[in-house]
Order: structure tokens, then sequence, then C-alpha cells
């Protein structure tokens, strides 16, 4: 879920989370996530950026840029993080998101 070398916080947020799954409820996420082609979809009608963690093991960087290529959208890479890139690089992914919707 997070980098190679996560910060204390970020890593008993993370811990904190998972522990909070429901069995259940993950699987179905799992089956949902893992079950279909959202590519299928075509270029969703609004403005789209993909950002991937550069240490992303679950998401990874080749399959993100991979989704960004197909939707002709940009690609960018968040360095250091992993999955949980929000929890380990809050001020970066906002920053990005201020950004993004700044943009005309």
């Amino acid at each position: 879920m997070l980098g190679a070398s996560p910060g204390a916080e970020a890593l008993a947020w993370v811990r904190w989370n998972m522990a909070r799954l429901k069995p259940h409820g993950y699987r179905q996420a799992v089956e949902l996530l893992c079950g279909d082609d959202l590519l299928r979809l075509g270029r969703p009608p609004v403005p789209v950026e993909v950002l991937c963690g550069s240490e992303d093991g679950i998401t990874p960087p080749a399959a993100c840029r991979e989704v960004a290529a197909a939707l002709a959208a940009p690609f960018q890479l968040v360095p250091g993080a992993g999955h949980a890139s929000p929890i380990e690089c809050p001020e970066a992914l906002a920053g990005h998101l201020v950004r993004f919707l700044d943009k005309d």
C-alpha cells in the first residue's frame, strides 16, 4: 500500500484503515475492480488525468500509463508514493488537484 520508505504516521494510518475492512465488502470491491474493464466505457465526458505512485504495486505505473494512453490523458508519477499516495503525499496531490481544477 505504501512506498519503500513510509513515514510512521502513514504506516499507522494504513494499518488502522486496513484493519477496519470487512471481508465481505473487500471481496466485493476486488471482484468489481478485477472483473470489469473500465476502459470499455470509453473516455469520460470530463477532463481526465492519471496519477500513480512511482512505487505502487497494486496499480503499477506501467498499467496506469496504459490507461492514460487509452484515454489520451496526461500521466504523472507521484515520486516515492505507493498505492496510498494521498496518505503518503497529501501536499503533492492537493497541489496537483488545485492546478488541475484551475485549468480553463
